[in-house]
């Protein structure tokens, strides 16, 4: 959650210190997504915002190491061939609902690495 009166590029920046331990300048707006976790009879409305950031200083690194156990660079192909199958394994709509919006903002950046979606994801 984001602090009071924060920005959302400020948010950006934040999350990017405290959850890869980064320091990053945003770039642009990519992303709006919104999902509905269920569990019983519960359900639980979320609201995704990516946001295009350039990489200033810093190795990745957890921060907030409730949040966060690891931090490090990958590809885009490692991430779409070895990341996004142990994902999409773990069955955990949290998960495969990271797994869309990694492939949504993959296309949007032209990164290398297509992530395929399976058709339960599409």
């Amino acid at each position: 959650m984001g602090d009071l009166g924060e920005s959302l590029g400020g948010a950006a920046v934040r999350e990017a210190w405290e959850e890869a331990g980064v320091r990053s300048r945003v770039e642009r707006y990519l992303i709006r997504m919104t999902a509905v976790f269920h569990c019983g009879d519960r359900r639980r409305c979320w609201t995704l915002h990516v946001i295009g950031a350039a990489w200033e200083s810093a190795d990745p690194h957890p921060v907030d190491t409730h949040e966060v156990e690891a931090a490090r660079w990958v590809s885009g192909v490692e991430f779409a061939e070895q990341i996004v199958p142990r994902m999409i394994a773990s069955g955990w709509g949290r998960l495969e609902y990271r797994v869309r919006m990694a492939a949504l903002a993959s296309g949007l950046l032209g990164l290398p690495g297509s992530i395929g979606l399976p058709p339960h994801l599409q």
